[in-house]
């Protein structure tokens, strides 16, 4: 456990102590002190502030789901694109092959008109 989190939860439960305090006075009708009374208004920010937290980790995990969600997507695409690039080399292996086949065909094609052309 972290020191802050040991002197935030030290801090509520002796605000905590506090206010039960406070309770059982007001309720016994008996006058507040202008320390008790900031005591009261700490307790209500401290609630507050224990709301905000909350809303503040919820929209935290949300965010965290959609990166997880984002980082798979960008995992298929990488995938996806390892397998394009893999069909890509296929293809212009292919196509480097027909262009040297075209060639030698060319080639040989002109070498026999050439020859005919000698007769």
């Amino acid at each position: 456990m972290s020191t802050s989190t040991a002197i935030e939860q030290l801090t509520v439960k002796a605000l905590g102590e506090a206010v039960s305090r406070i309770a059982k006075k007001v309720s016994e009708g008996k006058r507040l002190s202008d320390r008790e009374v900031v005591v009261l208004v700490m307790s209500l920010m401290m609630r507050r502030f224990e709301d905000f937290k909350a809303y503040v980790d919820g929209r935290f995990n949300t965010v965290e789901k959609r990166m997880d969600g984002l980082e798979r997507k960008m995992d298929g695409l990488e995938r996806k694109m390892e397998s394009l690039e893999k069909r890509i080399d296929v293809v212009y292996g292919e196509v480097s092959s027909i262009k040297t086949d075209i060639v030698k065909m060319m080639k040989e094609l002109l070498e026999k008109a050439y020859e005919r052309g000698k007769d």
